[in-house]
């Protein structure tokens, strides 16, 4: 019971990993992550100069109620767009390098032929460099914080909003990692990561408009008009779980004007409506299945890796 309850221990786990202590103690002493957050952080500071000049020129320093909070859902958006950007870029580009660097230096043999297993290695390196993309997310709460002051955000929306860029950084992350472990090299990985995160980001929401449209059109002259509407609803909420950004979006709108943040009752023909869940409930459900499966592909490539 003791042993077991040892594995399960997250600080003692990550503190036997040698590859998570290596790889965050030379990506966070070095002086390029100093200058990172540094800038990152110079840059969201900017934004909410800019934005907070801008409302206070055109409202007169904020007089009522209602300007108030227009300016702190604008800053709210604002930021928050910016870190969802951030966490698409930077996650698989940090992940992209973490076994093709090995295989490009040759040392992945070498690490091979440690103690250390196929999964250590891969959560290792996954952890390590998602730890630096949390940094920058909770380095910019006292800025995104400013937004409270001013109301018109809740601290559901944020709470949600930090879930849904973990579960982004993790899976695209896995992503990148999933291209490092049998590419041979690190910017041929990055490309291609990087490719499928705005293939899904971009990609899927044009092609959920695209497919929305061919089938209203397909069904228009059908008499039964539930058919159709069910097919749209099941096949717009599939796509809006599967993109962090029409998640994001499509929630966002559905607080707003439904104000409810679980679930909501879409109408289908003349019946009461179907109730729907809100999208992020089924983005929660789903990233991190995408998460675990990725890692469970890259832990077998680099065992097959391994052995020949």
């Amino acid at each position: 019971m003791s042993a077991l309850l040892r594995r399960f221990r997250p600080v003692s786990w990550i503190r036997e990993n040698p590859v998570i202590l290596k790889e965050m103690r030379s990506r966070m002493r070095g002086w390029r992550s100093f200058l990172s957050l540094t800038g990152f952080i110079i840059l969201l500071g900017s934004f909410v100069g800019t934005i907070y000049m801008t409302f206070a020129s055109a409202n007169n320093a904020f007089p009522g109620i209602n300007a108030r909070k227009e300016f702190g859902q604008a800053l709210f958006y604002t930021i928050y767009s910016i870190e969802l950007v951030a966490v698409c870029l930077i996650s698989p580009s940090l992940t992209a390098g973490g076994i093709a660097s090995e295989k490009e230096s040759q040392t992945f043999d070498l690490l091979r032929t440690t103690l250390l297993s196929a999964r250590a290695l891969v959560t290792g390196k996954l952890l390590a460099a998602i730890s630096f993309v949390l940094l920058l997310l909770f380095a910019t709460l006292p800025i995104l914080s400013i937004a409270f002051m001013f109301g018109g955000v809740t601290v559901s929306e944020l709470l949600v909003g930090t879930l849904i860029l973990i579960l982004t950084a993790l899976f695209f992350g896995a992503i990148g990692l999933f291209y490092s472990s049998f590419i041979t090299r690190a910017r041929i990985a990055t490309v291609l990561s990087q490719g499928t995160v705005v293939l899904i980001t971009i990609g899927l929401p044009i092609f959920a408009l695209m497919s929305i449209s061919i089938i209203e059109v397909s069904t228009f002259s059908s008499p039964n008009s539930v058919i159709r509407e069910t097919i749209l609803l099941i096949f717009g909420w599939l796509i809006a779980i599967a993109s962090p950004v029409a998640t994001a979006v499509v929630t966002e709108l559905i607080l707003i004007e439904e104000q409810s943040l679980f679930f909501i009752r879409v109408p289908i023909g003349s019946g009461n409506g179907v109730l729907t869940p809100s999208p992020w409930l089924g983005f929660v459900a789903l990233y991190p299945l995408l998460t675990v499966l990725v890692m469970w592909l890259t832990v077998r490539i680099v065992r097959r890796t391994a052995r020949q």
